[in-house]
């Protein structure tokens, strides 16, 4: 049974590499632990599976050898697998309320750095009925949005700052 699959592996790496992928100029190997190999693709004289290991061969480094129980995958892509830290993110920890809110919407959050905000409101078919830029500094963000005219149902609140979102749900009822 492992046999086959050896070949199977052998043959669509083959396939892939001469149909297609080889404008590709990199081979990514993902461990298990998440760790990530990069390997040129001119630099590789071949690469060879042995039982249950890859090895991988280059034209100027030793041989490099992998389990291949311990490979996640083999790529000619670099696919982003983890989720950056929330350190990271300039906007963070959105706080909107009350919720259900009937006519005034409250919200909370911490921005790492000056930058301009947006803020929207918008529907499940993803229509905006609410939009608004404000200037956001370094710490905590308070604000206020007037919900009164928007009808009552279900919404999303979301704040965006560059490249990071965070987004609420929010109900909207007059009752």
């Amino acid at each position: 049974m492992m046999k086959g699959k050896k070949v199977t592996l052998i043959s669509v790496l083959l396939f892939g590499i001469g149909f297609g992928l080889n404008a590709q100029s990199t081979m990514y190997l993902k461990k298990n632990d998440g760790t990530q190999v990069d390997f040129d693709i001119a630099s590789l004289r071949n690469l060879t599976f042995l039982n249950s290991d890859l090895q991988v061969n280059k034209t100027v480094a030793a041989t490099q050898s992998y389990t291949l129980s311990g490979l996640r995958y083999l790529s000619f892509k670099n696919y982003q697998t983890s989720i950056s830290a929330i350190e990271s993110s300039k906007v963070n920890t959105l706080i909107s309320y009350p919720n259900p809110v009937s006519n005034e919407l409250s919200f909370e959050f911490f921005s790492a750095e000056g930058s301009q905000v947006n803020l929207s409101i918008f529907n499940l078919q993803g229509q905006v009925l609410f939009q608004q830029t404000m200037e956001s500094y370094v710490g905590l963000q308070k604000g206020k949005i007037n919900v009164s005219q928007i009808p009552d149902g279900l919404y999303f609140f979301s704040v965006r700052c560059e490249q990071n979102i965070e987004t609420r749900k929010i109900i909207i009822s007059k009752m």
